[in-house]
């Protein structure tokens, strides 16, 4: 996997998490928004309708007169959202219901009519016809009689439902672009910011290929990361050029160095072959008898130049291995004041 797909890859994976994550806050927090203002209706339209058949009830301490009396629910404001209401007592029976109900009929779930007999406010959802609604049901109390029944409020909350799943697919359509414009926006990025570390590539890769040390990178931005890079290789390549020169200069020194001792030699044997008429055989010198005396004194000096520079080449032999020792670390060197 090379740098610019992990790159381009990190990016996007972040970029994600973020969205998701400010996705679900965003849905979250309008979720809990709306169904708070939901409830909070419920709860005002249930007061405000419980305490207009508690009028009725403080006379009678009945829910029968409810429904002989003739008595309805009034047109109040709190009936323009399309939520009905209804009075039941504590078995569930409807003793009245309001017209935008029409002939509905609300269920009542097993944990609605204990709360209702406990005297407590209770809400529960229920589905019919495939549109949802949330009934809030606050218990109608006497202090004669205790508990009578309760107010149902039948709140539609289709609306809310379909808001809230437009905004999730809002969400999710959003976050599915912004994923495909960061993976482009990534590649691009990874693209550009890898353009410096490609001329590095290229330039190292001409250098190999051409022998020029000479050569050296552009450096644009000198405080970043890539400039710094630039930076360092440069210096790599003005160390690597100078010891290639050194290296040359002691090839030459050494040729120099070494051809002296070695033709001195080679001139030697080429006389000492000339004294004695005989080409050297097995390491042996053989001489004719009437020459011997007196080429005895120049052969002993012969031998002693050749010995004298086979001493020199080693010795110069001896400082080249310390120096490419001393070069490679191998060598741990002392430093001592003289």
């Amino acid at each position: 996997m090379t740098i610019r797909l992990r790159l381009t890859l990190w990016y996007t994976a972040l970029l994600d998490a973020t969205l998701i994550l400010f996705s679900v806050l965003v849905y979250s927090l309008l979720s809990t928004n709306l169904w708070t203002q939901v409830r909070q209706n419920v709860v005002r339209q249930g007061e405000d309708v419980s305490a207009l058949v508690m009028g009725q009830l403080l006379r009678t301490q009945r829910l029968i007169v409810i429904r002989d009396s003739g008595f309805g629910f009034p047109e109040l404001d709190l009936f323009t959202s399309g939520a009905g209401a209804q009075v039941i007592d504590t078995r569930g029976d409807v003793y009245l219901q309001s017209e935008n109900l029409g002939k509905m009929k609300v269920p009542n779930y097993r944990s609605a009519l204990p709360n209702i007999r406990e005297g407590k406010t209770h809400f529960y959802y229920i589905t019919n016809n495939n549109t949802p609604f949330l009934v809030y049901s606050t218990p109608l109390v006497t202090e004669q009689t205790g508990v009578l029944g309760a107010v149902q409020i039948v709140q539609p909350i289709d609306s809310v439902e379909n808001t809230l799943n437009q905004v999730s697919r809002y969400l999710i359509l959003g976050t599915a672009l912004s994923l495909v414009l960061a993976a482009i926006i990534g590649a691009v990025l990874a693209h550009r910011a890898l353009v410096p570390i490609g001329a590095i590539a290229s330039t190292a890769n001409s250098i190999t290929q051409t022998r020029d040390l000479a050569r050296r990178l552009q450096i644009t931005e000198q405080i970043s990361e890539v400039g710094q890079l630039s930076s360092t290789f440069n210096d790599m390549l003005d160390r690597i050029q100078r010891l290639f020169e050194t290296q040359e200069r002691l090839i030459a020194d050494v040729s120099h160095e070494l051809r002296t001792p070695l033709t001195t030699i080679q001139g030697n044997i080429e006389l000492l072959q000339r004294m004695t008429n005989y080409p050297v055989s097995h390491g042996n010198f053989e001489k004719p008898a009437d020459t011997q005396d007196n080429t005895t004194a120049l052969l002993q000096e012969t031998l002693v130049e050749v010995e004298h520079e086979a001493d020199r080449m080693s010795r110069m032999i001896n400082d080249l291995l310390l120096l490419a020792q001393a070069d490679s670390g191998a060598l741990q060197l002392q430093w001592r004041r003289v």
